[in-house]
Parts: structure tokens; C-alpha cells; sequence
């Protein structure tokens, strides 16, 4: 029997009694025809389908049978319960180096964003922070918030406008050059349909508020 799974590039979650679905190569969310969702459901409960419905989900690129890519950037993550706007760090001014630092990884991942697909924005995050974050190291609460609120500091100085994902995936990768380890959560609401993100570390939000970020289901973890 064939098996399928979910598309690597797709994550999903129930919001309001529907599916929301993000797919990170084509940059979109979306939802399914009531029956289609009905039909993906049963799937993940290990029901099995009638042909004709595993051949929808498969032509709309929900379930394929190929095998899984070498690479993931899907993760979990605690649910949040603190946030680095809240905690107090060193009282230190943005250094000259900081801003400057911080200008130039954010003038290159707004250029990624508007030149390749999202998915491959992400991997080359993940594969930076890979490279120089790893998860065994054990970093100190104290020196994950002064590089936060470093970070914030120094993106007050610069001229480009804020985004949430252009701002998480540049906090991350800041983080990265500290060789501190960070997530990026993607939520989403439903009637009316709103996206956001968010850099986060176990319970630790490091960039919004906690409210802020309890209004969005997580639809997404890298």
C-alpha cells in the first residue's frame, strides 16, 4: 500500500473549526473546499480514502508519496509564557559596530525575501544558525536577553521599515553570530485571517509581547 504524507514545504493547524495551511515555497496560505478538508483530516487520523480524494490532495500538492527531503524545518516549541520586552537586561548604548552589523543582515535577508522564495530564505537561515548555534550548548538566560535587547537597540537606528518576518529572520540570525540558539513561531488568526512571527526560546519570547502573540495559533515552527 502507497503511503503519503504531508508535502515537505506545508504545515497546517485547526483554528476556528477549519485548517489553515502555509506553504513556505509558494509564499501563501490558503484553505481547502470543505469536503478536501473533511478528506485531509480523515488521513491524519489514519483513515483510509477513496482514490479519487488521495488524487485531489496529491494534485493540489497537500499529500505526496515521495520521500522525505533531507533537510526539515519543522520543529515544536514550549508555549509561551515570557517575553525579553518584560525582563531587564544590561543598560548598554548601541555600539557603532552593532547598528552597522545589524544594518547589513537586515539589508540582506529583505533582498532574499524579495528575490527567492520564502522556503529558501528559511533554509538559509536554518543553515546559518546550524552552523553556529548549536542546541547542546547551554547559553545563560542573562546573555540571551542583553543580545535581544541588543538587537533591539540597534533596530531603532536603522531606516528600514519593521516587518515581522524581515525582523525575526534578521534577530536570528544576529542571535547565530552570538552562537545563541533561537526559533522563529509563525501564527495566524482566522475571521478575519491575520499572519504574524515571532523569534522565541523555550518560553521566552524575544522580540513581542506575550498578548500579543497569544491572539495567533502556531501554524509553524523553524
Amino acid at each position: 500500500m502507497t503511503s503519503y504524507r504531508l508535502h515537505d514545504d506545508l504545515s497546517f493547524c485547526h483554528i476556528d473549526g477549519r485548517l489553515i495551511f502555509l506553504d513556505t515555497r509558494e509564499d501563501r496560505y490558503f484553505l481547502l473546499s470543505d469536503h478536501l478538508e473533511r478528506a485531509f483530516d480523515a488521513h491524519t487520523e489514519g483513515i483510509d480514502l477513496p482514490p479519487d480524494d488521495i488524487a485531489r490532495l496529491v494534485e493540489r500538492n497537500i499529500i505526496t508519496d515521495a520521500p522525505p527531503s533531507t533537510r526539515s524545518s519543522r520543529s515544536s516549541i514550549a508555549n509561551a509564557s515570557r517575553s525579553a520586552l518584560e525582563l531587564s537586561s544590561t543598560p548598554t548604548p548601541s555600539s557603532f559596530g552593532a547598528v552597522a552589523e545589524l544594518f547589513a543582515i537586515i539589508l540582506r535577508t529583505k533582498v532574499l525575501l524579495k528575490t527567492q522564495r520564502l522556503q529558501a530564505t528559511l533554509d538559509d537561515a536554518i543553515a546559518y544558525r546550524t552552523r553556529h548555534a548549536s542546541l547542546e550548548r547551554r547559553d545563560t538566560e542573562e546573555r540571551l536577553l542583553d543580545s535581544a535587547h541588543a538587537f533591539l537597540r540597534a533596530r531603532k537606528l536603522i531606516p528600514i521599515d519593521t516587518r515581522c518576518l524581515l525582523d525575526s529572520l534578521s534577530m536570528m540570525i544576529f542571535l547565530a553570530r552570538r552562537h545563541l540558539h533561537s526559533n522563529i513561531v509563525f501564527g495566524v488568526t482566522n475571521d478575519p485571517f491575520t499572519a504574524h512571527c515571532w523569534v522565541q526560546t523555550g518560553d521566552l519570547i524575544l522580540n513581542d509581547a506575550v498578548g500579543n502573540t497569544r491572539a495567533y495559533a502556531t501554524i509553524r515552527v523553524i
